[in-house]
């Protein structure tokens, strides 16, 4: 489940270029964003459609490098960067694993976090038109690397509603976000993280 919230980083923090109406609003609402959060519902599906698992939670974002993405169910997980490093504390394990941001930028090239370009550049944007009162915008990896098929984001004026992803397996993952705030002033403390008593904490180089 931890994977999915790299791919959806890649496009709130990037800036987009593109002639069709879809990606020239897409590109605005990414430019007009500094802050956001939302609740969000993931779901994945497997090759065939069938249900595979499903979780709830938060996300928090603050351009360009801090975000914090917290799963309260099934089980209870945060992923957190304070701007220069990522923990992910899964309580179920009582661990903690940090690693410096930029190694996870390095190791994850959809997840461009410092890139100063258009999205353009490691995507091709493609206007989907509106579906279920929303604009389509999909995004498909010029990257030979990438380890998914096609991402396409649902939107209004406002928000980002709805995420799919199909990895390289056949696997869908939706993620739909509600009771959105974009803009608004999120609290620092959201941003930090220290490890709870008792957790093991694994420092990966």
């Amino acid at each position: 489940m931890r994977r999915i919230f790299f791919f959806f980083l890649a496009c709130i923090v990037l800036q987009s270029a593109g002639a069709s109406d879809g990606v020239e609003n897409f590109d605005k609402l990414l430019r007009d964003t500094r802050t956001w959060e939302a609740d969000f519902v993931q779901t994945l599906k497997d090759e065939r459609g069938r249900w595979v698992e499903s979780a709830k939670g938060r996300v928090y974002l603050e351009r360009p490098r801090r975000f914090r993405w917290d799963y309260q169910t099934p089980s209870p997980q945060a992923i957190v960067s304070d701007g220069a490093k990522l923990w992910v504390h899964d309580e179920a394990l009582e661990q903690v694993v940090v690693r410096g941001l930029d190694e996870v930028l390095k190791d994850t090239p959809t997840l461009l976090l410092l890139h100063q370009g258009k999205v353009s550049e490691v995507f091709q944007l493609i206007d989907l038109g509106r579906r279920e009162s929303l604009e389509w915008v999909e995004l498909l990896p010029r990257a030979e690397s990438a380890s998914f098929e096609r991402f396409a984001l649902g939107f209004d004026a406002e928000q980002i509603r709805v995420m799919e992803m199909r990895d390289n397996f056949g696997y869908v993952t939706t993620l739909k976000f509600s009771d959105a705030e974009r803009n608004r002033p999120i609290d620092d403390a959201i941003f930090r993280f220290s490890p709870p008593p008792g957790a093991d904490v694994i420092e990966e180089k």
